[in-house]
This record gives structure tokens, sequence and C-alpha cells, in this order.
């Protein structure tokens, strides 16, 4: 498929298909009391997000605008029209490629707009946030909140992030964790790295609880 043929999928097919999909599922959200703590005062919240667990996530949560940053790769370009389409607004940088100019462009963005974070994106190691989400949280003084999205069935693609996607009529599991605060006075790589890898391991335990909810393994 040339280039205009994928922005064109992007601009028309792919929000269609994602709309009929999303309308199907039967969406149950998790410790939802934590959305609400971890809002800043303007009303604005910070998700993170695994790459491979966003479908639900995003979808459910697009009436809240989010702006998220997205690479400035032509496959980012992509993802940034589809993502626009189906509600959310996006700016354009990474951790490899305008990463400085994204990070301020999202503390920017967080005056106005919550904001979501697929945190071990664009290209992984899977599950393994990068610092970036870290230093937003400090920079913008908004809560981190840990957020994780499971199908009771769903088809699992063979990408870096092991990207789930739910099947129609499936039921949709969303987790919230406990916000993380990350003070103005966390300075220094010791002191950020400990906060990175406090957000992994919550975000794995969430993911994997996520999981045992949707298979039935565990009550919600």
């Amino acid at each position: 498929m040339n280039e205009r043929l994928q922005y064109m999928f992007a601009d028309y097919v792919a929000p269609w298909l994602i709309r009929g999909l999303g309308s199907s599922l039967r969406i149950h959200q998790i410790d939802a009391h934590n959305i609400e703590a971890a809002r800043d005062e303007r009303g604005h919240l910070l998700f993170a997000c695994l790459h491979g667990r966003m479908f639900l996530p995003v979808w459910h949560h697009r009436k809240e605008h989010a702006t998220t940053l997205v690479s400035q790769s032509r496959d980012g370009e992509i993802v940034a029209r589809l993502v626009h389409r189906i509600g959310h607004n996006t700016v354009r940088g990474s951790s490899t490629r305008g990463g400085r100019e994204g990070l301020r462009a999202m503390v920017e963005a967080g005056k106005s707009n919550s904001i979501a974070m697929m945190v071990d994106g664009p290209r992984g190691p899977r599950e393994d946030p990068k610092m970036g989400t870290i230093a937003l949280a400090r920079l913008t003084g908004m809560s981190i909140l840990p957020t994780v999205g499971s199908a009771s069935a769903s088809w699992e693609f063979g990408s870096w992030d092991a990207f789930q996607l739910p099947k129609p009529y499936s039921r949709g599991f969303i987790l919230y964790g406990e916000p993380l605060v990350v003070a103005k006075s966390t300075k220094g790589e010791e002191a950020m790295e400990q906060v990175r890898l406090e957000l992994k391991r919550r975000l794995i335990e969430l993911r994997k609880r996520a999981d045992r909810i949707a298979s039935g393994e565990e009550e919600g």
C-alpha cells in the first residue's frame, strides 16, 4: 500500500472500523476512584499506558481529548492521523527524534488538556517506561495515573509490543493504579531512575492483574 493510500486508510477507513469495534465492547473500569485522585487542579490527567495495551484506554477516554506524543516517523504520521480522528490531540516527537521539542510541547499541552503517554514506545523495550514520562510529571506537577487495558477475547500481534486488539463484543477491563507523584525536588539521575522503576513495577503488576481479571482467574 503506497503512502497516499495509507493516509486515506488512517483518515477514513480505520476510524470507522475502530468506532464499530469500540462500540461493541462491554468495558468495565477497575479502581476508577484513582482517576479523580489523579486529576490536577485544572481537572487534567496524565495517563501512563503501555504501548501494547493502549487500545482500550485510548478508545474509552476519547472524550477526554488528551494530547499524546507520537513518533515523527511515517508510521507515526499514520498513528497521529488515526488518533486525531478518534478525538485526541497529538504532539510529534519521541525519545529518539525530536525528544526535547516534544517534551516542551507536552508540558505546554498539559496546561489545557489531559496527557496520555505510551510510556514504553515507540520502539520498546516492552513494558519498560522511558524517562520522558517522569520528567513530564515533574515539570507539570501532574500525578502519573498507571492505566492498563485487557480484553476477555483478543488478537495479539507479533510486534515488539505484543499489541492487543480486543475482539468484537468481548469484555474489556481498564485498570487504574494508584497515582504516582513526582515531586519537584526529584532531581538527579538516580532519583529519577527510582521513580521510573517504580512506575515500571506498578504497570507490570497492573497488566498482570488485568489479564487475570479478563481471563476470569480473578474477580474485578
